[in-house]
C-alpha cells in the first residue's frame, strides 16, 4: 500500500519499557494526528532486539536538506507550527520543544516534509510526556508498579513469531488501557 510507511521501533532506545514507548506513540499522535502512527504489531528483528511495528500515513512532498531547510522557511513553518500546538522552544534552536505536559526533539530538517501545499508535517520526532507531567500522572517513578510486571510478561509472552495487532492508539486510549 502506497498510502503508508512501515517502520520498526526499537521502545528501549527512548524509553524505559515497551509501555513507555507506547505512551510516546500515543502522545505524538495526540500532537501530530496528520502524521499519527498505527501500531500493526511486535516483531524481534534479525539480530533479537524487539521492535514495535507501525504504519504511518505517506506524506507525498520534499523533505530539504539543512541548507534549503532555512532558506526555504522551513524552520520558521515548523516554529509556527509547534506554538500553534502551545509548545514553547527550549532553546531557540527550533529543535526542542516543551510546554507543562509534553516534550518534543528532534524537530530537525530530516523529520519534516514539505507538502505540496506548503503545510509541513512532523514524521520522525521524538514525542513524550514532561517529566514532571509524567511523575503527576504515573507516580514518583514516572510509571505505575503495574506497568514493571506488565513489560516482563510483555517481554516473556512475545518473540519474533508473534504478531499482535492494535489500533491507532491515542493519549485518551492509553489512559483508558491503565
Amino acid at each position: 500500500d502506497k498510502s503508508k510507511v512501515t517502520k520498526l521501533f526499537n521502545p528501549y532506545e527512548r524509553s524505559s519499557s515497551v509501555l513507555d514507548g507506547l505512551r510516546n506513540v500515543s502522545v505524538f499522535n495526540t500532537l501530530f494526528p496528520d502524521t499519527a502512527y498505527n501500531v500493526v504489531g511486535y516483531l524481534r528483528d534479525e539480530l533479537g532486539v524487539f521492535r514495535i511495528v507501525m504504519e504511518q500515513p505517506f506524506i507525498q512532498g520534499n523533505i530539504y536538506d539543512m541548507e534549503e531547510y532555512y532558506d526555504n522557511g522551513i524552520e520558521s513553518k515548523v516554529r509556527d507550527m509547534m506554538e500553534n500546538i502551545g509548545l514553547q522552544d527550549e532553546w531557540g534552536d527550533g529543535l526542542n520543544w516543551y510546554n507543562e505536559k509534553y516534550y518534543v526533539s528532534d524537530t530537525h530538517f530530516g523529520n519534516v516534509i514539505e507538502d505540496k501545499e506548503g503545510e509541513v508535517h512532523i514524521i520522525d520526532a521524538n514525542a513524550k510526556y514532561n517529566e514532571k507531567y509524567k511523575k503527576e500522572i504515573f507516580g514518583d517513578n514516572g510509571f505505575e508498579i503495574h506497568d514493571v510486571a506488565e513489560d516482563i510478561r510483555f517481554r516473556v509472552a512475545n518473540n519474533a513469531n508473534n504478531l499482535v495487532v492494535m489500533h491507532n492508539i491515542s493519549e485518551g486510549d492509553l489512559r483508558k488501557v491503565l
